[in-house]
């Protein structure tokens, strides 16, 4: 696997990563933070967003609080 699994594994859960929303999925948001990761919508804003496509292209920090799952290739 790609060197950035492992960095993501070390970073601590209190450090916010900086990544770019790729796309909208069902639920929540694809964001690249070096992996591809899942943002869900719930997650996003503390009042509920109408509207995720506003959010596509768009620079975010995010803080990764769920950490790898390699066999699915996810991170959440």
């Amino acid at each position: 696997m790609c060197a950035c699994w492992d960095t993501t594994r070390r970073t601590p859960t209190t450090k916010r990563s900086p990544g770019t929303v790729v796309s909208r999925v069902k639920g929540g948001l694809t964001v690249d933070i070096g992996i591809k990761a899942f943002l869900p919508g719930s997650q996003l804003e503390s009042r509920p967003v109408r509207n995720l496509d506003a959010y596509t292209r768009q620079p975010i920090d995010v803080r990764v609080i769920n950490k790898l799952n390699k066999k699915r290739a996810t991170l959440w």
